[in-house]
């Protein structure tokens, strides 16, 4: 048995694909299973825990529209992959395409990848128009099994098996005709992904348990991380307010404009340690939540609900003195 590090239960999303309500244009758009492969694998390769949510993002929501984006990726690098796969079964057609080599990937090539311990994203088809993207992240050679993760079945860990000619999904019990190995993501390169953050209602500050830490808050101890919603931030810098980080202390949203003057007391002690991946803040007007600002003293996003400012590390309540009005999605479907 060859197997990858990638749990379904930790690594992968724990909201469904197919309960999406997404519009390509005028349609109706459900599924974006090429995005969650393409992304799922985006927040193992740069290390950042995926979201905890088990309610999808609603269409606008800065996640959606990243899983949108890297569905239309992998569709890029698909689509006349499944075309042909799916050619293979017409007459005379479909005979060449096979001598080709079109349709069915390698089995040992696949092995021989996973053997190295890199998931690698693979593609179902069986009649035309059915397709499905999934995860490869273990094997069996002895069985010609493949063990995946399909976001159409969160936390999970299914296997396909060959059987008399068809590959039978353990879970949807669905019988595919074949598959092949989608190149694109690594063609494509890995992307840093949107970071899901959380409301402390101690402090009031924006925060994130995605790299890992809980952090310090100012109003003592950890980050309270109660708050069922997730937040996430403009991924697309044209959207948004730029230069807004993580402090690798506090985990905090911390801006940083430049001016050395700008105040950064951190909660951790000292200042601000930030990591180097930007984000951007919507700012004067957007979907979500608003009232949201910036603190003058010690730079971190913070929420000033019910006329609430919370607990800022440089004593007393955060000061939006300056601050525009910040707006953050959490919405889901």
């Amino acid at each position: 048995m060859l197997a990858t590090a990638f749990d379904p239960a930790r690594s992968g999303f724990h909201f469904s694909n197919g309960t999406f309500k997404t519009h390509v244009g005028p349609v109706n758009c459900s599924v974006l299973c090429g995005g969650m492969a393409y992304a799922v694998l985006d927040y193992v390769y740069t290390g950042v825990l995926a979201p905890e949510s088990k309610a999808a993002p609603a269409e606008g929501n800065p996640l959606e529209t990243y899983l949108y984006r890297r569905q239309t990726t992998a569709h890029y690098y698909t689509w006349h992959k499944f075309a042909a796969a799916w050619s293979t079964g017409i007459p005379i057609v479909g005979p060449v395409l096979a001598v080709a080599g079109v349709g069915q990937s390698d089995y040992s090539n696949l092995q021989g990848w996973l053997a190295k311990r890199y998931p690698v994203v693979i593609c179902l088809f069986d009649g035309v128009g059915e397709g499905h993207h999934v995860v490869a992240i273990g094997c069996d050679p002895s069985r010609r099994m493949i063990q995946l993760y399909d976001s159409n079945h969160p936390e999970k860990r299914a296997e396909l098996t060959e059987k008399n000619g068809r590959w039978h999904h353990s879970i949807s019990n669905r019988k595919w005709k074949g598959w092949f190995i989608d190149w694109g993501y690594y063609t494509e390169k890995t992307r840093q992904p949107p970071v899901a953050w959380r409301f402390c209602g101690d402090c009031k500050a924006l925060h994130t348990t995605r790299f890992g830490q809980t952090g310090n808050c100012p109003a003592g101890g950890k980050h309270s991380v109660n708050e069922k919603f997730e937040y996430f931030l403009q991924w697309n810098m044209e959207e948004g307010q730029r230069r807004w980080y993580v402090c690798k202390k506090c985990q905090a949203a911390v801006e940083d404009s430049g001016d050395p003057s700008q105040g950064r007391v951190c909660s951790a002690g000292g200042r601000h340690e930030l990591r180097p991946d930007e984000m951007a803040v919507k700012r004067d007007k957007g979907l979500g939540e608003g009232k949201w600002y910036r603190c003058r003293n010690c730079s971190t996003l913070y929420w000033a609900g019910a006329g609430n400012h919370g607990v800022c590390p440089k004593g007393g309540q955060h000061n939006p003195q300056y601050s525009p009005e910040y707006f953050l999605d959490y919405r889901t479907v």
